[in-house]
């Protein structure tokens, strides 16, 4: 039995290209809908949308970190067993200029417009994203600090939706990133610090978790 595909190859190389573009389409059009569910215009939504990804790319140094770090070797004699090794040395701490900066000033912007009815539950639910995300958050050898991503937006749109159902929208982009930022990142410098060189908060490894977190909690409480 001879099986054939419904479709050439010619068909392949036009259909693929345009479904990869149709996707980031309707990706790039449900974090705009996220961003005016938050009350900012399209326009500057989608000048955001870009500073973050530009922005993405752009590390600024802050400030090094003096300790001991540690890395590990072999032994020189069989069986080769793994050894600890501990040196004197310092690590640069970075801030992410798209994966922090423009989140917490976005954040920020949110914070000053809601009502103040809002606080309380605003700083619950940061507390409770932080925590959740220390817990969670584990050091990848040349990434950083990696977060899941989809767990974090779920318990922000869920618990803003729950204590804050007037400012949900707010609450859940802003719990999301700062409690992301926070829980993963600022929480572990120290322990990430002992074995890299450079950090960069809000860089590679939670730049999904701090950012996407906000955008896609912002949508799940528009759909619920």
């Amino acid at each position: 039995m001879e099986f054939k595909p419904p479709f050439g190859i010619f068909f392949l190389l036009i259909a693929l290209p345009l479904l990869v573009m149709i996707v980031a389409f309707l990706f790039v059009g449900m974090i705009n809908q996220a961003f005016q569910q938050l009350g900012i215009p399209p326009l500057i939504a989608v000048f955001l949308l870009l500073a973050v990804l530009l922005g993405s790319f752009i590390n600024i140094p802050v400030y090094d970190i003096k300790g001991t770090k540690e890395y590990y070797t072999h032994d020189a004699f069989f069986p080769f067993k793994e050894v600890k090794v501990l040196s004197e040395g310092k690590t640069k701490v970075n801030v992410n200029l798209g994966g922090a900066v423009i989140p917490v000033l976005i954040s920020t912007f949110l914070i000053l417009k809601m009502d103040s009815s809002a606080y309380l539950p605003l700083i619950f639910a940061t507390a409770f994203i932080a925590i959740v995300c220390y817990k969670l958050a584990r050091p990848v050898k040349g990434v950083g600090i990696a977060v899941p991503a989809f767990l974090p937006p779920i318990l922000a749109s869920l618990t803003a939706i729950i204590i804050a159902p007037q400012n949900a929208a707010s609450v859940a982009f802003v719990s999301g990133v700062l409690g992301v930022l926070i829980g993963a990142d600022l929480m572990n410098i120290k322990n990430i610090g002992r074995t890299a060189s450079t950090i960069s908060i809000g860089g590679a490894g939670t730049f999904d978790g701090i950012f996407l977190t906000g955008v896609l909690a912002v949508m799940l409480v528009a759909i619920t």
